[in-house]
Parts: C-alpha cells; sequence; structure tokens
C-alpha cells in the first residue's frame, strides 16, 4: 500500500532522467515491420534520428504524453494534446524546437539557461550543449507543462 504521506516529485524526477540520460545509448533504435516486404527497419537509423523518440520517451515516463513517437511534428502534436503548451521564452523543463535541417526538424530539453540535452546525431546519443545547435541554428519555440516549468 502506497504511503499517503509521500508525492511523487514529477518535476525534479523528470530533470533527473534528462540529465542521466546524457551518453545513453537507449534512445537509439525503433524496430519496425514493412509488413509489405517484410523487411525489418530502424526508422532511427541507429541514432542519427533519435530525437523525437529520445523526447517522448522521456515524457512519457512521467505521464506528460500519450506514447512514445518517432517523429518531431508527432511529438510536438501529442505535447499540445497532452497539455504543453507553446512559448517564445526558453525555462528548464521545457522541450526546445529547432527548425529543419537537411529537412529534419529537430527537440531537445532546456536543462539551464543556457544548456539543453538532445540527442546529437554524430554522437548518436543524447548531449548536452548551448541552446544554439552546432550547425547555428536557433530554437524556434519552446512548450511547457504546467507540471513541470513552475
Amino acid at each position: 500500500m502506497p504511503d499517503a504521506n509521500l508525492v511523487n516529485l514529477t518535476r525534479d524526477n523528470f530533470l533527473n532522467s534528462i540529465k542521466a540520460s546524457v551518453g545513453s545509448n537507449l534512445f537509439r533504435n525503433l524496430y519496425v515491420k514493412n509488413k509489405q516486404t517484410g523487411e525489418d527497419i530502424d526508422v532511427l537509423d541507429d541514432g542519427e534520428l533519435s530525437c523525437a523518440y529520445f523526447v517522448s520517451v522521456i515524457a512519457h515516463m512521467h505521464g506528460l504524453i500519450d506514447s512514445p513517437h518517432a517523429t518531431v511534428s508527432t511529438t510536438l502534436k501529442k505535447l499540445e494534446e497532452s497539455g504543453w503548451t507553446k512559448t517564445s521564452e526558453p525555462s528548464v523543463g521545457a522541450v526546445i524546437h529547432w527548425p529543419a535541417h537537411n529537412g529534419h526538424e529537430h527537440v531537445g530539453f532546456v536543462v539551464s539557461e543556457t544548456e539543453c540535452v538532445d540527442n546529437d546525431d554524430g554522437a548518436r546519443t543524447p548531449q548536452l550543449h548551448g541552446l544554439t545547435m552546432k550547425d547555428g541554428r536557433e530554437p524556434v519555440g519552446y512548450y511547457v507543462h504546467p507540471e513541470i516549468n513552475i
């Protein structure tokens, strides 16, 4: 029986999960089967395309989105459906959204006033870096949730 005196610290646990994910291979692969060809496919290309999966898995672990997703557009749509709202200001715990580069939008999490964690396509794992992408892209927006961004 749960102890009625204990309360889950969703924000603290959420931020801890993000920071603990740096360097993790957990988000590298998501296998699907092509029903026409029977071929098994890693839609995340061994971590090169894992940003949306990383964000949605962490959010799902903490009950902040319906399920994990493999694309940025679906992840952002489902975040909004789950109570996240778009804003122009970063805050710790916000999902950060960058514009497309080579046809791919990108997402991650803000962890401080100047840093974020997102899936690095070169390292193929979540990494810590500044809010500006290494290719110079600036964020186009942020998504905040009332349980996280207080």
